[in-house]
């Protein structure tokens, strides 16, 4: 994809630990993005989400009061449709096969392991948001 396609999407990361949001954004930045909120867990994810926007979301597994687990389940059951439809890629330290199933059956699209790197951010989110075949 090229830094068009980039510089159009707003992403919405919700991660409670201050410094992989940094990283996250600089990663973000490097495509091309230049749209790109944050929260701290969950609860204020959904209503960063709500309240802005978004076209893809990152999401980490482990966060308080409200987790990842929660926050994918609350945005695939909110009544706006534009919302319920919004992508998630959740990213966490413990990845396995288990997780990724609970990821996935509470609604995220996609799950990546840390330690993340921008290569695969930009792989999932092409992935994500790229229209399917015709």
């Amino acid at each position: 994809m090229d830094k068009s396609f980039y510089s159009s999407l707003k992403v919405l990361v919700i991660d409670d630990d201050e410094m992989i949001v940094r990283i996250l954004e600089t990663f973000l930045t490097s495509l091309g993005i230049e749209k790109i909120a944050s929260a701290p867990d969950g609860s204020e994810g959904l209503s960063t989400l709500k309240r802005e926007g978004a076209d893809i979301i990152i999401c980490d597994w482990m966060m308080m009061p409200q987790n990842g687990l929660e926050f994918c389940r609350s945005v695939r059951a909110d009544a706006d449709e534009t919302i319920r439809r919004t992508p998630i890629l959740m990213v966490t330290a413990n990845h396995n096969t288990e997780q990724q199933r609970q990821a996935i059956e509470a609604g995220a699209n996609d799950i990546l392991a840390k330690p993340i790197l921008p290569k695969e951010i930009a792989l999932r989110i092409n992935t994500l948001l790229s229209p399917g075949p015709a």
